[in-house]
């Protein structure tokens, strides 16, 4: 599973360097698996500003989308400072009020993994939300 900053996630998607045939911490048989399937990518915090337009890029860009929201219905309509709907964007949804209670599961088959997670307008704790929670989402991944 690679990782990277939210921050050079749009360069990421643009530059067209996710490539898993240069993954060298995959064995050959895991590499061919996964050279054979479209790329799965799992994104937190989806129908925030932010993960929206990064659904909209890797949608955009062939990859297979599985978004973790806590309002479907929010998230089909257009978002704050016209952000996308992700109507037709999301391959799989994840629905769940809090991340915390999800499992491993949510990991099969992903490649990658994005985290628009934060606080911002909600009241929600920074520290549940920004730190736990990523923590949580970290963890699984490992798993």
């Amino acid at each position: 599973m690679a990782c990277c900053s939210l921050g050079r996630v749009r360069s990421f998607l643009l530059s067209g360097k996710c490539d898993v045939a240069r993954d060298q911490t995959l064995d050959s048989n895991r590499r061919a698996t996964r050279m054979d399937r479209q790329q799965c990518v799992l994104v937190l915090g989806a129908t925030g500003y932010a993960g929206r337009h990064i659904v909209r890029q890797l949608h955009d860009g062939g990859y297979r989308v599985r978004a973790v929201v806590r309002d479907k219905q929010r998230a089909l309509e257009t978002g704050a400072y016209d952000a996308p709907a992700l109507h037709g964007r999301v391959d799989e949804w994840i629905v769940s009020s809090d991340g915390s209670q999800l499992d491993a599961s949510i990991m099969t088959d992903v490649d990658h993994v994005v985290s628009a997670l934060g606080v911002t307008r909600q009241q929600a704790d920074p520290w549940t939300v920004d730190f736990l929670l990523n923590l949580h989402y970290l963890e699984l991944a490992e798993q």
